[in-house]
């Protein structure tokens, strides 16, 4: 299948959703966290699989044997992908599907290798990388062996030295345990697998490896073919992965793939249970010798390892060797743009190997615009689909924004209070190989817009000090357009056909849907500054200076004080930012050394800002609105709604912060 077609045949290439500036097509920019369904794979499974559907663990009925054999073969399909010798003996190979994504994966790898939560693991070490997602953290410690965290190095890599030391000094340790992300779902940065397992080998540790992010981009490969004195030591033990991130995958299993030596002869199975047991008595009971049907207890997820093995068939048919080298070239073309824009800031270093995913955050003035705030500004201006968080890998996430220890605990304090908009984070989109240059300019042309005006929008929007959450005002008191599964009319027949077409209102060229998106995009955000300016007249900020908020806030607010708005927009400078968030930090790897100093900057920062404020002429803002709004009565011919794109005037009289 061509880029083209897979494009096309995506679910939802052209599904539209109505935002607060009109009805906008969906374009999906968040690979990362889940990949998309392909109509193709979807309509093998409804005319070819679902009519056969049937449980597993038996082959004599007609649905029990083609379902069993429709499951065997997807796990062959995924073996033969990622290099698996499922063979008998200890350097053989499992592959088992596990629940619900990695974390199922690596508790169930968890429990395999008989680390206990609290109990009998004193003697396990384990050492994990830098980029680790909490999934590949929390598991290893709760079992109660010891984390031995490694670093990256000045590149922003595992450093393998300190790896090393660290593999050197705990030789004696009964089981050792290297576990490491192939990519970062933060920066997409590429770890060199196979020289952390010759390494690890070396010293007699297992090798095991989270391609959660990795999996649906590279090369998997359990037993790579080298050349070199330690060739023999360059095969992995475990790795697991996420099998809803792969282009076709959603509703589907993750996967765990281990060396059939990591079995414990005398343990019984992680997961006991229906489908697991050649025979129980009374008092005794006997488990299956093969370690697949040991491990995948009860009734599994059928139809989703199905489907999973058609969307490895879709990976593999492109093939991930020109799926990486296309999408070399995106990382190329989107980092030449954002870098040139001095408020975007993207995190991590930009001349590494990485894979199409990139978080960001956008600065004004001595702030950042929150990360859910552009979240909802590309939704709603553009369509477009993206998370802002820390992507669920907190500490590589803290030390990319450069936040010391102190911050740390006065952030944490707050959020164990339910105040989540201080957590911090960034705004993450990434790519894949089929998207073509002129949505990738999109995106990157509307990012563009929200670093240079989304700040006009501040006060057209409310968001919750407890979630975290931003809405346009318009949201705010108009009924929610979501859908749900009671809109399903049972007793309507199969022959009326579909209520409702949900691609209906598709435009009929998405590229000029896309021009004339950015076009509103910037007639809105005058006209919202406009609004805005009356709006925000006599409004005081939530925030004051008790308490750890002055020293925490990091992100503009909706009630922000437009005067400052202006005055930072009309000098468009970037002074020291407010706040714990500093990525410079990171660049210059300084974060614990000038705790002290950075925090007296930061509030000399607050004080020279609050005291501008206080004292700014007032006579310069008349001025300035009285001009901007001859600009907009000279600019526009046909206005906008103001109901609609701008802020509700009422909206600002009644409504506030949660």
């Amino acid at each position: 299948m061509s880029n083209n077609l897979i494009s096309a045949n995506v679910v939802g290439a052209t599904q539209t959703f109505e935002s607060p500036f009109g009805r906008k097509v969906v374009c999906y920019a968040d690979f990362t966290a889940s990949g998309r369904a392909v109509q193709k794979i979807e309509d093998y499974i409804q005319k070819q699989v679902l009519p056969l559907y049937g449980n597993t663990h038996t082959t004599t009925s007609a649905t029990g044997n083609q379902i069993t054999a429709f499951r065997h073969e997807a796990r062959h399909i995924i073996a033969e992908a990622v290099n698996a010798k499922l063979i008998d003996g200890p350097n053989g190979d499992s592959v088992i599907f596990s629940g619900s994504g990695s974390t199922v994966a690596i508790n169930k790898l968890v429990s395999i290798l008989g680390l206990v939560p609290k109990f009998g693991s004193s003697n396990a070490v384990i050492f994990i990388g830098p980029f680790e997602h909490h999934s590949n953290m929390l598991p290893w410690r709760e079992s109660g062996a010891q984390i031995v965290n490694i670093p990256e190095n000045e590149e922003g890599l595992v450093d393998t030295c300190f790896l090393e030391r660290k593999l050197k000094e705990f030789a004696k340790s009964i089981l050792k345990i290297g576990c490491f992300s192939a990519a970062s779902n933060i920066t997409g940065l590429l770890t060199d697998t196979n020289a952390l397992s010759v390494l690890l080998h070396r010293y007699g540790a297992l090798a095991i490896y989270d391609f959660a992010s990795a999996a649906p981009h590279t090369v998997i490969d359990m037993n790579p073919v080298v050349e070199g004195e330690e060739k023999h030591l360059v095969y992995k033990d475990a790795i697991f992965f996420s099998g809803h991130k792969f282009i076709g995958g959603p509703g589907t299993p993750g996967v765990l793939v281990l060396k059939k030596k990591l079995f414990s002869k005398t343990s019984s199975t992680s997961q006991p249970g229906g489908g697991t047991v050649l025979y129980v008595t009374v008092k005794d009971h006997k488990y299956l010798d093969k370690n697949e049907d040991r491990e995948e207890g009860g009734t599994p997820d059928i139809i989703g390892s199905i489907r999973l093995g058609l969307a490895f068939r879709l990976k593999q048919q492109t093939g991930p060797t020109e799926i990486m080298r296309i999408e070399r070239e995106h990382v190329q073309r989107v980092r030449m743009s954002l870098k040139a824009n001095k408020r975007i800031v993207l995190m991590g270093n930009q001349d590494l190997d990485q894979l199409p995913i990139f978080s960001f955050l956008i600065r004004f003035g001595n702030r950042f615009l929150h990360y859910n705030f552009v979240c909802a500004l590309l939704n709603d201006l553009f369509g477009i689909q993206t998370r802002g968080g820390c992507a669920c890998a907190g500490p590589y996430a803290t030390s990319l924004l450069g936040i010391n220890s102190s911050d740390t605990q006065l952030i944490l304090k707050v959020l164990t209070e339910g105040l989540c908009a201080f957590k911090p984070g960034f705004t993450r989109f990434s790519l894949t190989y089929f998207m073509d240059d002129s949505e990738i300019d999109y995106i990157l042309n509307a990012i563009h817009f929200v670093a240079e005006h989304g700040w006009k929008f501040l006060s057209s929007y409310r968001f919750s000090m407890y979630n975290a959450t931003w809405k346009h005002v318009s949201e705010l008191s108009n009924l929610t357009t979501r859908k749900s599964l009671c809109d399903l009319d049972m007793d309507v027949e199969i022959s009326a056909g579909p209520e409702e077409d949900p691609e209906r209102d598709c435009p009929a060229s998405i590229d000029a849907h896309r021009i004339e998106n950015i076009k509103m995009a910037h007639e809105s955000a005058d006209t919202c500054m406009r609004e805005s300016i009356a709006c925000n007249r006599g409004r005081t900020s939530m925030f004051n200076q008790d308490g750890p908020y002055p020293t925490l806030r990091w992100f503009l607010c909706p009630d922000e004080g437009l005067d400052e708005a202006i005055d930072e927009a009309e000098m468009n400078s970037l002074t020291h930012a407010i706040g714990p968030i500093h990525p410079e930090r990171y660049r210059t790897q300084r974060i614990e050394n000038n705790e002290e100093e950075d925090r007296v900057r930061s509030r000399d920062c607050y004080s020279l800002a609050e005291s501008s404020m206080q004292v700014r002429p007032r006579r310069r803002i008349r001025t300035w609105i009285s001009q901007f709004s001859n600009r907009i009565k000279n600019n526009f011919s046909s206005p906008l709604k103001a109901s609609r794109h701008c802020c509700d005037r009422k909206a600002c009289e009644h409504l506030h912060v949660k």
